[in-house]
């Protein structure tokens, strides 16, 4: 497409930071993972290259937190039995969490 990523892929950046998903028109969009060179980690949606609904965050000590998010910015954090029940039937832009 023109020189943009599309589709699936893996895009390293010289700082460490690492995006492995999906890519629409060369933006992180629909599922991938995000991870910052201190091992932080995002591991959900994408719209347009921010983050966007559901999302699990692993922080540097390897701690899970699952959240929701809205244009690239976490709204608010979320139990696991929530996340599980809103990932069976959460759809944003015709995806679904998976």
């Amino acid at each position: 497409m023109n020189n943009k990523m599309h589709g699936e892929g893996i895009f390293t950046w010289s700082d460490g930071r690492k995006y492995e998903g999906a890519y629409w028109d060369d933006k992180k969009h629909g599922h991938g993972v995000f991870v910052w060179p201190d091992g932080r980690q995002y591991d959900g949606n994408w719209v347009n290259g921010k983050q966007e609904g559901l999302g699990i965050y692993y922080n540097a000590k390897g701690e899970v937190r699952y959240g929701m998010w809205s244009n690239g910015k976490r709204v608010k954090w979320i139990t696991q039995e929530d996340f599980k029940n809103l990932s069976e039937t959460y759809t944003h832009d015709n995806m679904m969490y998976q």
